[in-house]
């Protein structure tokens, strides 16, 4: 791996979106990676059951992987969507500027 990498592991990924999204698109973001960490445990462990007896367990980690990843696109997509629609009801907002002190 290189040293300049500005990402090294999931957690920095994590970090950086939240800290880099708004308060919508990470709820959005978040809480799809959450459901769909339920999902595909639920689902992953439903499927296991019945592959472990035959002594394969691929399937339930594609189903746990799967899931959590369809649920964070689907959440982030679902967060984009309703901060910009809640950026239309709004309507434009007045940006303050700030008034400089010239000496």
């Amino acid at each position: 791996m290189r040293n300049d990498d500005p990402i090294e592991d999931t957690g920095n990924l994590l970090t950086d979106l939240w800290r880099n999204t708004s308060p919508l698109v990470r709820a959005g973001l978040f809480a799809g990676l959450g459901l769909g960490l339920l999902a595909g445990t639920y689902f992953g462990l439903r499927a296991g059951a019945e592959l472990l007896e035959w002594g394969s367990w691929e399937p339930s980690v594609c189903a746990f992987i799967g899931c959590t990843a369809v649920g964070g696109v689907v959440g982030l997509a679902g967060g984009v969507v309703v901060e910009l629609v809640v950026d239309k009801v709004r309507g434009p907002q007045d940006k303050k500027t700030k008034k400089r002190r010239h000496p």
